[in-house]
């Protein structure tokens, strides 16, 4: 399918919005979900100042994708010096022990403040309490921009350009580069609704995606770049001042990874439009087969396998789950051996995995160690005398770039012996190694008694396994 036929992309897009617009049915259940909470919230709290629940996000939006309506309630209120401590005892607290009893699952979570999640049918439910700010500069915690963003979107948003929001919404969630949080960061829902006020429709955004490159500006209905806080340059690959608060940049949550993998789907889409993109078709390949992909390809990939801490949310979890990966390569490379790849999965719950794709299963009998330049006073001399003496390293001597080396032996045999040999550097506050699968056999039966899908588990594997992302479909062609 080429982009050269327009009429063929449109109406491919067409079907697509019909596909993703909520049926009135979803959008009524919603809302009543919404109004059973409401006033479950309004009977239960008890409080001696001022509040409101107010519908926020997608839904109020109405950019809402059909059959993934999620519902954002927020009680704000007004209360000067409202804390975490005074949200968990005068709102969590009592509110949750109402809602349980009405027959909800009621969750507590935490990200940079105390919240509420409820599930009912195949709607879930995120009650913030926030500060009920009367001006954008009274703020006093993130989520309390999020009524101002929902008003300005409500404001600026043309009806026409709502499906427009939708398939940026799922091509970005099809690539995986959808959601804020730490463990995809992401788009958020809110800037592909800023993306959408910018360019006006799904293709123009693809189309100026295509040509992005970091540090990239986006600024939104002709925001004065003067205007904008100095600050926000060069921290983020792509800067998109938030037209609620110019001292914020909108798109702070996307790494570089997010920033790439969007240019590049939408370049390719732009030459080979395709559902794939929105509906990628994910495959879970058996154990047999994952483990002859691995020989075959001479690598020696090992997987840590961690215990979750009780309670951890979630961005907690994969903030951690990042900083231990960090650690695990870092060993690893220190013992000799070439990590080409390192991903994680958790249920999020009570297990946690990182997939560590090795190249080498055996280290060198020995490595070369860089040291300092003699220059550098105490540290040249303390390195000479830590080796100058050793009866197992080779030198030290001063190379042609002008620093000191050595040449020592490996102290690791295995990956899994270096990771074992370091198990305190390997691990977190939240997640504590339980064991290393040194196959895909291995893993499989160790952690499917744990309670893990097998499926998810192979799901995963698949991807590590053979790297390529299954919204990647097209095939060679002389046009790329």
């Amino acid at each position: 399918m080429s982009v050269s036929s327009g009429s063929t992309l449109n109406e491919l897009l067409g079907e697509l919005k019909l596909l993703l617009r909520p049926r009135l049915r979803e959008n009524q259940e919603a809302y009543s979900l919404y109004n059973r909470i409401r006033d479950i919230i309004m009977n239960t709290l008890s409080i001696d100042y001022e509040y409101m629940v107010e519908l926020e996000g997608s839904l109020a939006k109405d950019t809402n994708i059909g059959g993934e309506t999620d519902l954002d309630i927020f009680i704000l209120v007004k209360k000067d010096d409202i804390t975490n401590s005074w949200i968990k005892t005068n709102i969590i607290r009592p509110l949750r022990n109402a809602l349980t009893m009405k027959g909800f699952n009621a969750k507590l979570r935490y990200s940079s403040h105390p919240y509420i999640n409820v599930s009912w049918r195949i709607y879930s439910a995120d009650i913030v309490p926030a500060y009920w700010a009367t001006n954008i500069n009274d703020i006093k915690t993130a989520v309390d921009r999020t009524p101002f963003h929902t008003k300005y979107v409500v404001s600026r948003l043309k009806d026409e350009q709502k499906d427009e929001v939708r398939l940026l919404k799922k091509f970005l969630k099809g690539i995986g580069v959808y959601g804020a949080e730490i463990k995809t960061s992401g788009f958020s829902g809110y800037l592909c609704e800023l993306l959408i006020i910018k360019y006006g429709t799904f293709v123009n955004s693809i189309k100026s995606m295509a040509s992005w490159k970091p540090p990239q500006l986006v600024s939104i209905e002709g925001t004065n770049s003067t205007e904008i806080d100095n600050k926000l340059y060069g921290v983020a690959p792509l800067v998109v001042p938030d037209p609620v608060d110019l001292r914020r940049n909108a798109a702070a949550a996307v790494s570089l990874k997010s920033f790439e993998t969007a240019v590049l789907a939408a370049k390719l889409f732009l030459t080979h439009p395709s559902k794939d993109y929105f509906f990628p078709r994910r495959e879970a390949f058996s154990n047999d087969e994952l483990s002859n992909a691995v020989k075959k390809s001479g690598r020696c990939p090992v997987i840590a396998i961690y215990r979750v801490a009780h309670g951890v949310a979630p961005d907690v979890l994969w903030g951690e789950l990042r900083r231990v990966g960090r650690k695990c390569v870092n060993v690893l490379k220190e013992g000799g051996f070439k990590v080409i790849d390192v991903r994680a999965w958790s249920n999020e719950e009570s297990i946690a995995m990182i997939f560590l794709d090795v190249l080498n299963c055996n280290a060198s009998v020995s490595r070369i160690h860089i040291g300092p330049y003699p220059h550098m006073g105490p540290n040249s001399l303390a390195f000479i005398y830590k080796y100058v003496d050793s009866p197992t390293s080779i030198g030290p001597w001063v190379g042609d770039d002008g620093r000191l080396y050595v040449v020592k032996p490996v102290r690791y045999t295995s990956p899994i012996d270096a990771l074992l040999s370091n198990r305190s550097r390997v691990e977190g506050k939240h997640v504590k190694l339980m064991f290393v699968a040194k196959s895909i056999d291995e893993l499989v039966k160790k952690v499917i008694p744990l309670g893990v899908s097998k499926g998810e588990v192979l799901y995963w594997l698949t991807e590590a396994v053979f790297k390529r992302p299954p919204w990647l479909t097209i095939k060679r062609t002389s046009s790329i």
